[in-house]
Formats: C-alpha cells, structure tokens, sequence
C-alpha cells in the first residue's frame, strides 16, 4: 500500500510496477471504468496474508503466510539522489 505523505491519500505518480516491466514509469498508471488515468494505491496479493515487507533499493521483498517459500519482490519507485529512501512504518500495540 501508498499513499501520499502530505495527504494520507492516494499518491500523484504511479509508484509500484504495475505493467511489469522492470521499471515504475507513466505506464504503470491504472484506468476506472470511466476511462480516469490514477496511481494504484496497492497490488492484489496471493501468497496469503502479506508479512512485514523489506526494502532494497528499488525492490520490495513481501513473504506470505501460504507456508511456502515464495517472496513476493516487485519494483517501487526509485526516489533517486544521496537524501532519499524508502519511509516504513509498523504500527505497535
């Protein structure tokens, strides 16, 4: 999931690999029923419930609980330059 830092909303620009390419570019913006170009917010995921993502570089690294040994990796948004990276947070209880 993601969603826009100053909104908590859905972001501008496309930031998962939706095409599948190998790459997060313009082509990876979805389309409603109405013809309406957006950013994803998030990809169906099919190794059961989602665990605690890892991140690196450009790559994010999702194991399921399918009790496989599938990770799911797909690219995200390079945020390029020296003072960026990738934000995450967990929530804690």
């Amino acid at each position: 999931m993601s969603v826009s830092q100053r909104t908590g909303g859905r972001t501008d620009n496309p930031v998962f690999d939706i095409d599948g390419a190998n790459g997060v570019d313009a082509s990876d913006m979805v389309e409603d029923s109405s013809g309406n170009s957006f950013a994803a917010g998030g990809q169906r995921f099919l190794l059961g419930l989602p665990a605690s993502s890892n991140f690196l570089s450009n790559k994010q690294y999702t194991p399921g609980t399918d009790g496989g040994s599938e990770i799911h990796t797909r690219d995200i948004e390079d945020l390029g330059g020296i003072e960026t990276g990738r934000l995450s947070w967990q929530e804690l209880r």
